[in-house]
């Protein structure tokens, strides 16, 4: 008896491990998938109702307003933010619905960015902006220099949701510091701006 309940636990045991790794596998996969982009505009969009200071370098930081992973991103923002020699103008884009919604995980996000100083907060209705930029990915960031040229284009952290010093992080700060660096471009960790956007990631993968 306890010979057969054992070769019956050995194999229940090896399936569930199994799964297991399958599982954690998965997770890993989907924190550390980049999500889809547009190829980047080498100049300011021309269209854009958002302005520039020529005195200073730009930052526009584009998010899906539901999406969960923005607070890491956000974080990450305001620790670049408090470190950078030189102290960008910072637009924060939040992609919304055309009809606005109270919902917690968005109004979160909203009252979260409304903290970092300086900063200014638009509210991007359909991802009209984010089209004329080719923000794709919730948490990408833009960075232009004074003459409006690209400097960078990427993500700030190194998965989506996690928080910590990063590529994108040090990329941002060097650039704050250096112009005459050439444009770094980085992949961006988070969720799809427009809906749909994951079935066809997940096609291209």
């Amino acid at each position: 008896m306890r010979s057969a309940a054992r070769y019956f636990w050995i194999p229940a045991l090896a399936l569930w491990i199994a799964l297991l790794a399958t599982g954690w596998h998965q997770l890993l996969r989907h924190e550390f998938t980049a999500g889809s982009r547009s190829s980047e505009a080498d100049d300011w969009p021309v269209d854009t109702a958002l302005t520039r200071d020529p005195a200073w370098p730009t930052l526009i930081f584009f998010a899906h307003r539901n999406c969960p992973c923005t607070r890491a991103s956000l974080n990450e923002l305001e620790a670049i933010l408090s470190r950078a020699g030189v102290r960008p103008r910072v637009w924060i884009v939040l992609v919304s619905p055309k009809e606005g919604n109270d919902d917690r995980v968005g109004s979160g996000i909203e009252e979260r960015a409304r903290t970092l100083p300086d900063a200014r907060l638009v509210l991007d209705f359909e991802g009209v902006e984010a089209r004329r930029f080719g923000a794709r990915t919730s948490g990408h960031v833009y960075l232009y220099g004074r003459a409006g040229e690209l400097a960078f284009s990427g993500g700030i952290t190194d998965a989506r949701g996690h928080e910590g010093p990063s590529l994108g992080r040090r990329a941002v700060l060097r650039r704050l510091q250096d112009e005459t660096r050439e444009r770094t471009v980085l992949p961006v960790y988070g969720c799809p701006i427009y809906l749909g956007d994951e079935d066809e990631q997940t096609r291209e993968r």
